[in-house]
């Protein structure tokens, strides 16, 4: 007996009982579209089942073993999958669908030369697709052509600029290549460009995984910051108002909060060991009826289940030396759409950041090396720190060959972007190599500086960052115009040196 998967439809296919072979065929055609749309819905046994019903009936039937060829791939027997498509390929030379799957096959295989073979008889059969781009790229990437499939993938961002997968694959490239710094430039961009899709924040933490380091005791021993943080904060905070502290650690701005007169802060933090010791604080200092530590990352919060309502103030102070580094556009981005009224007051509100050209051998060496002890190192630059190098500039040699300048002024408010940039031109002051740029920034509340991380700020733990220039040290003269581009996604922040042409 053989089970009548759709009722309603003669799926018996002894069609030697049928004297109308276009209604056998008609069944076949049916069946191979319900096989499909089983496949696609995801009931793989169902798919199976039919297709082989239907190669039983119809041995010869190219679309069949095409199709079931396809749906073994896709569940990881390739060995089976290959038996059909071969079949197949029989059956349908000149078909694009199985010549994509074929290479498809190949690519798992690792026979590259094949599947880049089969991909391209795809493009003179069918034309190209953004799909078919991305798997031709991949396979020259699997296979080290790394510069074809660089150009593959930049094919694909000419068509769409947004392409996810198209910014992973060039991060995956310059991952492979040790160029972390650049990798970490397009993982930043396909998470600044999909926030939600969680691959390339995955990509991005492989990288930086331990590299941030939070100095917690020279921070809350940090007299200027701490001033500053306290008469912002009591500027801000009203009587009555519902607070939301992000990364509280000790406490210590929660606390300020409510002893400026706020009706209830919620501070959360997820670093549970600190947490225990934030409530202890916050017993200790009085307030344990007004501050509520939560052990959570603030994007985990939600309204009604952690945060009985959305709140009045948020506090977030969660920059390193680097501004974004610590995720923060992120966060407060989050916090607006999620956690905060519309009309929700912030501290700080806004950031702006200063930045000037430098020559420095000092803080060039902490990006490269070149011959040591007779010793060519410099193949070993390819594993150069992504983002920057944290400098006290009081203690570095360094010459500026521009004054500093405002490299970005960026609101934290409801249009805060996870992207974006700034460009002006630049004039040195003197003849020089350009290594990189120094930078620092102010945090602002209602368009005005109330904390500097500058070095002419006395007295505070915070340091200044150097990035050099990606591309390489370059001359620059005095009597000449530069552009220089201020570009920011999510995490990172650099700078682009390029002269302006008369």
């Amino acid at each position: 007996m053989v089970m009548n998967l759709y009722p309603g439809m003669n799926t018996q296919l002894g069609f030697r009982h049928h004297g109308d072979e276009s209604k056998a065929i008609m069944n076949i055609n049916e069946l191979m579209l319900h096989a499909a749309q089983l496949a696609k819905s995801g009931h793989s046994d169902g798919a199976l089942k039919t297709y082989k019903r239907i190669l039983k009936s119809r041995p010869k039937h190219g679309q069949a073993h095409r199709d079931l060829g396809r749906l073994l791939l896709s569940l990881g027997e390739a060995d089976r999958a290959k038996r059909h498509l071969e079949k197949a390929a029989k059956l349908l030379p000149e078909d694009a669908t199985l010549l994509e799957s074929w290479g498809d096959l190949m690519s798992h295989l690792k026979d590259f030369e094949q599947a880049l073979t089969a991909y391209a008889k795809v493009k003179e059969i069918a034309g190209d697709t953004e799909e078919l781009l991305l798997k031709e790229a991949d396979a020259l990437r699997r296979s080290g052509q790394w510069q074809g499939a660089i150009a593959r993938f930049q094919d694909v961002l000419r068509r769409a600029p947004d392409n996810f997968f198209a910014h992973i694959g060039l991060g995956d490239i310059f991952r492979d290549a040790g160029q972390s710094g650049m990798a970490l430039r397009w993982y930043s961009t396909a998470s600044a460009k999909h926030p939600t899709h969680t691959l390339a924040a995955k990509r991005m933490q492989n990288l930086v995984n331990g590299a941030i380091q939070r100095w917690h005791f020279p921070m809350m021993n940090d007299r200027p910051r701490n001033e500053a943080f306290q008469r912002a904060i009591e500027a801000c905070v009203r009587p009555g108002d519902v607070v939301l502290d992000i990364g509280t650690g000790s406490g210590l701005l929660a606390m300020m909060a409510a002893r400026a007169g706020a009706k209830m802060v919620y501070a959360c933090d997820d670093n549970e060991t600190i947490v225990r010791a934030t409530r202890r604080v916050v017993e200790k200092n009085g307030f344990a009826d007004r501050i509520t530590v939560i052990p959570k990352r603030s994007t985990a919060l939600t309204v009604g289940v952690d945060l009985p309502e959305r709140v009045d103030v948020l506090i977030c102070e969660i920059f390193d030396a680097g501004v974004f580094g610590e995720d923060a556009l992120n966060t407060i981005l989050h916090a607006h759409t999620d956690l905060l009224k519309p009309d929700a007051r912030l501290v700080p509100d806004g950031v702006r950041v200063w930045a000037a050209p430098v020559r420095s051998q000092e803080l060039a060496n902490t990006f490269q090396v070149g011959e040591v002890c007779g010793f060519d190192l410099s193949p070993f630059n390819r594993l150069k720190d992504a983002r920057l190098f944290q400098a006290d500039l009081r203690r570095v040699d360094y010459e500026e060959l521009a004054p500093p300048f405002l490299a970005l002024e960026l609101s934290l408010g409801q249009t805060v972007s996870l992207s974006g940039g700034h460009v002006i031109e630049l004039r040195p002051s003197t003849d020089g190599i350009c290594d990189g740029f120094v930078f620092w920034y102010e945090l602002l509340q209602s368009g005005s500086a109330f904390m500097s991380t500058s070095a002419k700020q006395a007295g505070t733990h915070w340091r200044q960052a150097y990035v050099p220039i990606w591309e390489g040290s370059r001359p620059v003269k005095k009597d000449r115009v530069y552009r220089v581009n201020t570009r920011f996604e999510r995490y990172i922040l650099w700078f682009e040196l390029s002269e302006l042409t008369t």
